[in-house]
């Protein structure tokens, strides 16, 4: 008898062509599967970064940062352009100032 038979049974209505394993080895592939990528670094850089925790992990959050970081420049390069377009009259202490106010009287 099939381990995942008793799944099935106790479903109603049945599924057709219902396969639990399959499920749940597509489940599974995509919550863990990530790519590798491989990365060449000085033994000097290797023990800097060794400091702040494993390696990997390490390199994941630099890369997260870095992303993040492209994006803000993204955005700050957009948030130019649209200010020459349609210049605005309050400058960024002006905005700073409002947004405080805001959140103090909530």
């Amino acid at each position: 008898m099939d381990d995942y038979r008793w799944f099935q049974k106790s479903l109603s209505p049945p599924l057709p062509n219902f396969n639990m394993k399959r499920l749940i080895r597509q489940n599974v592939n995509m919550m863990y599967y990530m790519p590798t990528i491989s990365v060449r670094i000085s033994e000097e850089d290797r023990k800097r970064l060794l400091r702040y925790g494993p390696l990997s992990e390490t390199i994941r959050q630099a890369l997260e940062l870095f992303e993040k970081d492209r994006k803000r420049r993204e955005w700050m390069t957009k948030l130019d352009q649209l200010q020459k377009e349609n210049p605005v009259k309050l400058d960024p202490d002006e905005i700073v100032r409002l947004l405080r106010e805001d959140r103090a009287s909530h």
